[in-house]
């Protein structure tokens, strides 16, 4: 003990920098410094104001021999109370942080490691937004169920995303659902797949498109069925049946028999080869031989080409519109023109749509329509197919300003 009854035993006071000077710490004497150190690297400095500049006599100072320092500073408009570690860790409170007045900042900050431990419940409410960042990485263990409730839900991975799920995935849908995926796409079902619409079903692709199965494969239609290819078409089977009511099979040349074949028929047109049993009794003129049109090829031909019932359909899949929905182009909302039969019309010089053809036979409607290529948008290389609507004469239809009128945008 001094002369004075003062006990320093380890001789700590005073600190190197109070030696030959006032004693009374230089934060309480409008020379402060802030004691917090924020982590290198951290995100949200610029949250934290450092700047503070504390009145005597007004700021309330304890620091201790290895520098823990406390303050409790009545400063009016900077108000504060702030309990620092020596490394810099802390916490401090003071005035301000938002636009309201009257308001208060707590901050919290750790020069290393945090830890909270909870040996109960844990409730959290925060009544304005909300930001959290993790430079490394982050690891959520729930050992229970893990609910999460919000408006819009986002999330954006600038990796891979993988999903592992040990029992069911129920995913429910009120609105629409969009999936996009710019590289490939497998997916494998050891179970049954059901794919299912209430509404109208599309599948499609630019290049190839197979289906196949190792044993049945059934393909009904409670209406109509159109099956077109471009340029050949095999169907083979060890029994191959084709049944009609009324059948057509038509060819400018071919072969129609076998060795066991039984044909019968009513009437019969063209040249007999062969042994034919009571063709002596043949004539043109027999009043049941209804002749009709004869197929020739170039009726053939232009019947594949111009006409609705037997023409050959060309599936528009337009490349430019589908990658637009990918990068956010023009058409990122709304029903696709691609491959909806609705919106592209059969490629007939008629250019009739299933649609149309139902409203032609109903309202017999006057105009036609043929296919015309256009800017459907940005003035640019991004053109889609529309329907330029014609009267059966063939004139197009315009508006009052002399522009087409279309139909099926």
């Amino acid at each position: 003990m001094s002369e004075l009854g003062f006990k320093d035993p380890d001789e700590s006071f005073p600190r190197e920098e109070y030696v030959g000077k006032p004693t009374t710490n230089k934060a309480a004497r409008e020379e402060w410094e802030s004691k917090i150190v924020m982590p290198d690297g951290v995100a949200g400095t610029d949250l934290v104001k450092t700047d503070w500049q504390p009145k005597y006599p007004y700021n309330k100072v304890e620091e201790t021999s290895s520098g823990h320092r406390v303050e409790h500073d009545d400063t009016q408009g900077g108000e504060r109370l702030s309990y620092v570690h020596k490394d810099g860790t802390g916490i401090e409170m003071y005035p301000g942080g938002t636009d309201a007045e009257d308001t208060t900042t707590i901050l919290v900050n750790s020069t290393s490691r945090m830890v909270q431990l909870v040996g109960d419940d844990f409730v959290m409410v925060v009544n304005g937004n909300g930001n959290v960042t993790y430079k490394g990485t982050l690891n959520l263990t729930v050992e229970g169920d893990f609910n999460v409730n919000c408006d819009n839900y986002t999330v954006t991975t600038k990796g891979k995303q993988v999903e592992e799920i040990a029992q069911d995935k129920v995913e429910n849908f009120v609105g629409d659902r969009i999936i996009t995926t710019e590289g490939n796409k497998s997916e494998i079902v050891f179970g049954n797949y059901t794919l299912g619409a209430l509404n109208n079903t599309y599948i499609f692709a630019k290049n190839y498109l197979r289906m196949a199965a190792e044993k049945d494969i059934d393909i009904y239609s409670g209406r109509h069925m159109t099956l077109t290819a471009k340029e050949n078409m095999t169907s083979s089977a060890l029994a191959n049946r084709l049944i009609g009511i009324t059948t057509s099979v038509l060819g400018s040349s071919g072969t129609i028999g076998g060795d066991n074949m039984v044909m019968y028929g009513k009437t019969y047109h063209g040249d007999v080869i062969g042994t034919a049993q009571r063709a002596r009794y043949m004539t043109s003129t027999d009043p049941d031989a209804v002749e009709t049109s004869k197929p020739t090829a170039a009726i053939l031909t232009e019947g594949q080409a111009k006409t609705y019932d037997i023409g050959i359909r060309k599936p528009l899949i337009d490349e430019a519109i589908i990658r637009n929905s990918i990068s956010g182009g023009a058409q990122t909302t709304g029903a696709s023109r691609t491959p909806n039969p609705k919106n592209a019309a059969d490629t007939f010089d008629d250019g009739k749509t299933t649609e149309q053809k139902k409203e032609d036979a109903q309202y017999g409607n006057e105009f036609d329509t043929q296919n015309s290529y256009v800017n459907d948008f940005d003035g640019g290389t991004n053109s889609v197919t529309q329907n330029v609507l014609r009267t059966k004469s063939g004139s197009v239809v315009t508006s009052s300003d002399g522009s087409p009128v279309y139909v099926d945008n």
